[in-house]
C-alpha cells in the first residue's frame, strides 16, 4: 500500500502540482481577506480564524476532480487490492498535497499577521489536520458520484460543501473558543470525530458507488 500512496501522492503533488495550487490559492485567498477586513487588530482576531477555515475548505476542492478520473475502473475493480483500500490511499494522498501543507503554514502566517493577538496555534493546527481528513474523504465521496459527468467540478461543490458544513462549524468553534479562553474540547472532540466517521466510511461508500457504476453500464 505504500508503493501505491506514492504513486498517488507523486501524480497529485508532482505531476499535476496540486500542493502549489493549494498554497497559492490559500495565500491569495487569506491576502485579499486582509486588505478587504482593514488593519483593525480586534477585527481581524474575531475574523481571520473563521475566514482561514472557509479558505481551507475551497482550497480542499481543488483536485477532486483529478481523484477518478482518468483512472481504468476495471482495472481498479480487477486489482489484488481491495477497493476501499485503494480510494482511502487516494483521499490520503489528496489531503497530504493539500490540507497538510496549509494546516503547517496556516498557524505561523496567522501569527504574523496577529502579532499581539494571542492565536491557539495548537487548536488551529490539530483543527486543519483533522478538518482536511475529513474534507479529502468526503471530497472522495462526491468525486465518485459525480463520476462521468460533464460538469463534475460544479456538482462535485454542490454535493461536497453542504456535507463539509458540520466539520466547518466545529472546527471554526474550536478556534473561537480557544480565543475566548473558553472550552474547545468539545468542538474539537466532535471534529475528530466527524474526521474518524469520514476517513472510515468515505472510502467504502466510493467504492459501493464506483461498483454500481461499472456494473450498470
Amino acid at each position: 500500500m505504500m508503493a501505491i500512496l506514492r504513486h498517488f501522492l507523486r501524480r497529485m503533488s508532482r505531476d499535476r502540482g496540486l500542493t502549489g495550487q493549494a498554497s497559492a490559492f490559500f495565500a491569495l485567498a487569506m491576502t485579499v481577506c486582509i486588505f478587504a477586513i482593514g488593519s483593525e487588530e480586534v477585527l481581524l482576531a474575531a475574523v481571520l480564524p473563521g475566514l482561514a477555515w472557509a479558505i481551507l475548505l475551497l482550497s480542499s476542492l481543488l483536485g477532486l476532480g483529478d481523484l477518478l478520473e482518468g483512472e481504468d475502473l476495471d482495472d481498479l475493480l480487477l486489482a489484488h487490492k481491495p477497493l476501499p483500500a485503494l480510494f482511502a490511499a487516494k483521499a490520503f494522498a489528496h489531503f497530504i498535497s493539500t490540507s497538510l501543507p496549509l494546516a503547517l503554514a496556516a498557524p505561523l502566517v496567522l501569527s504574523v499577521v496577529l502579532p499581539h493577538t494571542l492565536i491557539p496555534m495548537l487548536c488551529l493546527w490539530l483543527g486543519f489536520i483533522l478538518g482536511g481528513i475529513a474534507f479529502s474523504s468526503i471530497g472522495l465521496m462526491g468525486a465518485a458520484l459525480t463520476l462521468g459527468s460533464r460538469r463534475n467540478a460544479a456538482l462535485q461543490s454542490l454535493v461536497i460543501m453542504p456535507l463539509c458544513i458540520p466539520a466547518l462549524i466545529f472546527g471554526a468553534g474550536a478556534v473561537s473558543a480557544a480565543q475566548l479562553d473558553l472550552g474547545w474540547q468539545a468542538p474539537m472532540a466532535f471534529l475528530g470525530a466527524i474526521a474518524c466517521a469520514s476517513m472510515v466510511l468515505g472510502p467504502f461508500a466510493a467504492a459501493w458507488i464506483v461498483r454500481m457504476k461499472v456494473t450498470s453500464q
